[in-house]
This record gives structure tokens, sequence and C-alpha cells, in this order.
């Protein structure tokens, strides 16, 4: 949520298992609106629900945003090489 409303330019947004707290107002800042936000949550996690990441993506994507999301099936709140891996490649291409 902060990276989002910040008013600073940022590279991108690397969210891990997570889900937007505040569903109303502004989503995103003018100054972010077209950054990359790659979404990455396992559908077993019991921490923070799958069906609460889902929700924020599709918020996300409501309001335009340059988002993607990726599942991971059966990772509970954790990570697992493949996730890993896919971190790496969004920041790779990020931060060119």
């Amino acid at each position: 949520m902060l990276a989002l409303r910040c008013k600073y330019h940022l590279a991108g947004v690397l969210s891990l298992s997570s889900y937007l707290p505040l569903r109303k107002g502004p989503v995103i800042s003018a100054e972010n609106a077209a950054i990359p936000i790659l979404m990455l949550h396992g559908d077993a996690d019991p921490t923070v629900k799958y069906r609460f990441g889902v929700q924020s993506f599709d918020i996300l994507k409501e309001a335009g945003a340059n988002v993607q999301m990726k599942t991971y099936k059966g990772l509970r709140h954790s990570i697992n090489p493949i996730e890993l891996s896919d971190m790496v490649e969004f920041l790779m291409q990020t931060l060119q």
C-alpha cells in the first residue's frame, strides 16, 4: 500500500504473500500508475489467505495498474525455488 501510494516514482513493486489492507479510496498514485507490480502467492497460505491476494490483484487490475499475479500450488506462507526464480527474473527486468 505504501509503495503504491508513494509520491516518488518507483521502479516496481514485488509483493510476496500479501494483500491491500485498504480497499477504498485511491489505490495507486499518479506517480506509480504504470510501474510493474508482481504479486506472488501460494494457494495454501494459512497466514494471508490466497483469496485476499486475488481480491487485491482484482482491485489493482480494475484501477488500471500494471499488475501480474503468479500462484504457487500447495505453497503455504513461505517461499520455494520457483518463486525465488520468478522474483529474481522480475528484479532483473525491472532494474535494467
